[in-house]
């Protein structure tokens, strides 16, 4: 099966989308790379901001714990009341008004209850939200003798009880802030007096209503102990572990059995007891809104891909729709080759109309079909040009040989006599003949040309007794150039022929070849008699178009024979031109055009 060839339309196509959708990759890729960091970052700050105030709120309310487990310090009365072993019913119940006014005192959130155990009357007394009474103790604190005197103990979580009274409460998870009072000897231990926490208060007081529903988040007391979560369990080496990698910078990268993402810790004291806000965000939470813009962008990027494809298609066949049509011109032109009898015409097959490198490129390969159809018709004539001369110099000539032969046969019976003078003029002859006569030779250098035209001129010398006076002056760097062979002679024989050179006395030929702005410039001179202006001015018009019947004359089929020659083999540019001299005769000025690559080689 063979194979589609792929044009360079596609490939263009092709090319333009592949970096168009490499580009897209790239910018979708960095863009979610830099939104994934700057997510990150500002929720590590803005986390760390919310856990800081939620940690200065907590630290607010264990100091507002603080303060109330101090105030039977601090109010007198109650303190005396507090002390006395057989108190009667008013004694008591202004405790129990003091410990109601304390409950009312709460904290940011109200205390679930309070409960005075005291040791001196052997009474209890409990506040609540529900229900409050006071009689005698049935219940009492136990809290470790390792807690130093009128520090503050923490027990939780746990179950609220009533203490021993009779009143109906639900069980609720509570945390107990415990502490013993003692004389003003700090000896003898007075009371014991316990705040009950609701959990679930507590945990709304510091993390809302709401609780933060894309995080978890905890209150550990140490050294281990979790108070609340809205997560999964923590075992103590994964708090542990939080702690250290928390330590430094109050956050860190977390990645527990299930759970992957960062944790903020933020630290809250009373006395001796330390308390930790944990407050963990998973990346599945962080980056879900961003996952969903990245999406969202990946189907807005498809969608603009598409559009730049199908942009990219339109724009790409309007630009290279020129070089298909151009392509399908160069093809037509080699279907047909140079010698058509109907050329195809560049119009019929591109329509652009633009100046640009496009509209330059197909006027420019129109060119050059035209100029190889044109070299390859003036070969053609060429070819035919140098077929018929040679048929009819041998038409012309007979036995060229035996001609040639003769003279040679006489120029050495004239030597043998003595006769030198003799010889050298058959030898030139001779010379001429051959030159003249050699058709395996079409073209010669130009030195050659000079050669030949100074032997013509030293026998017509001798034919006519007359000296006649000869210059030449050949530029070296023209000498070389190849031209068709037989172009100046002519020219010399004009002077002959219709200049009457060989009866005037003084009488000069001045022929001249060199190279000007890139023109072989070839001039030829003499002095004979003069040419009418009117004769001039029509054989210059008439050598515009060698097939005039302008150059049926004699002069003007030489003329016509030399400038068809030289176009055959130069081009059409080749000019020549007369002008009458001021001394007599006439003066041709032949410009030949010279390409570089023709004149470097030869």
């Amino acid at each position: 099966m063979k194979l589609r060839k792929v044009g360079f339309q596609q490939r263009l196509i092709s090319l333009l989308v592949v970096t168009m959708l490499v580009t897209f990759l790239i910018v979708a890729v960095s863009t979610q790379f830099s939104t994934r960091n700057n997510i990150i970052n500002n929720a590590i700050r803005m986390q760390n901001e919310a856990l800081e105030i939620k940690t200065s709120l907590f630290d607010v309310y264990l100091q507002r714990i603080q303060q109330l487990s101090n105030n039977l310090y601090s109010n007198a009365d109650v303190y005396k009341q507090i002390q006395i072993e057989e108190p009667d019913s008013t004694n008591s119940y202004r405790i129990f008004l003091f410990l109601k006014s304390l409950r009312s005192m709460s904290p940011g959130t109200d205390l679930y209850q309070i409960y005075l155990d005291n040791y001196s009357s052997g009474l209890g007394y409990l506040v609540s939200e529900k229900a409050s009474s006071y009689g005698t103790s049935r219940y009492h604190i136990k809290m470790p003798y390792t807690i130093p005197r009128d520090k503050v103990w923490g027990e939780g979580p746990l179950l609220s009880s009533s203490y021993g009274f009779s009143i109906r409460t639900s069980g609720r998870s509570i945390y107990s802030f415990h502490k013993r009072l003692y004389d003003y000897a700090h000896v003898k231990p007075l009371a014991t007096i316990s705040f009950d926490v609701e959990v679930t208060a507590l945990r709304n007081y510091l993390f809302g209503e709401e609780n933060d529903a894309n995080s978890i988040f905890y209150l550990i007391q140490d050294p281990g102990e979790i108070i609340f979560t809205n997560g999964f369990p923590l075992t103590q080496q994964q708090i542990n572990t939080i702690m250290e990698n928390c330590e430094s910078n109050g956050w860190s990268d977390i990645k527990l059995n299930d759970f992957s993402g960062i944790a903020f810790v933020g630290d809250a004291q009373l006395e001796d007891l330390n308390f930790h806000l944990v407050q963990m965000i998973s990346y599945d939470d962080i980056f879900s809104e961003a996952n969903q813009v990245f999406t969202n962008n990946i189907l807005l990027m498809m969608f603009a891909f598409l559009f730049s494809c199908l942009l990219i298609t339109s724009l790409v066949h309007q630009v290279s729709q020129p070089l298909h049509d151009l392509d399908s011109y160069v093809t037509a032109m080699e279907k047909q080759g140079l010698h058509p009898d109907s050329p195809c015409r560049l119009k019929d097959y591109v329509h652009y109309d633009r100046d640009d490198e496009i509209g330059h490129l197909a006027i420019h390969t129109e060119q050059s079909f035209l100029a190889l159809q044109e070299m390859f018709s003036r070969q053609e004539n060429l070819n035919q040009a140098y077929r018929t001369a040679e048929a009819k110099m041998l038409q012309a000539q007979i036995n060229p040989h035996f001609l040639y032969n003769s003279l040679q046969s006489i120029a050495s019976v004239a030597l043998q006599h003595g006769d030198k003078e003799t010889f050298r003029y058959i030898t030139q002859l001779g010379g001429m003949m051959q030159y003249s006569m050699n058709l395996q030779q079409n073209t010669v250098p130009l030195q050659k040309e000079f050669e030949h035209v100074k032997t013509y001129i030293a026998l017509q010398n001798v034919r006519f007794a007359h000296e006649l006076h000869y210059e030449a002056e050949l530029q070296p760097e023209a000498a070389d150039i190849l031209v068709p062979k037989m172009i100046l002679q002519p020219l010399a024989g004009n002077a002959y022929k219709h200049g009457n050179v060989c009866r005037k006395e003084n009488s000069y030929f001045y022929l001249s070849a060199q190279i000007h702005d890139n023109n072989l410039i070839i001039i030829t001179e003499n002095n004979g008699d003069s040419c009418p202006e009117e004769k001039i001015n029509q054989l210059n018009l008439a050598l515009m178009n060698p097939t005039s019947s302008e150059l049926s004359g004699d002069s003007g089929i030489g003329l016509k024979n030399v400038l068809h020659r030289l176009r055959i083999y130069f081009g059409e540019e080749t000019q020549m031109r007369l002008t009458a001299n001021s001394e007599g005769g006439v003066r041709i000025t032949l410009t030949i055009p010279l390409t570089d690559a023709r004149i470097d080689s030869q």
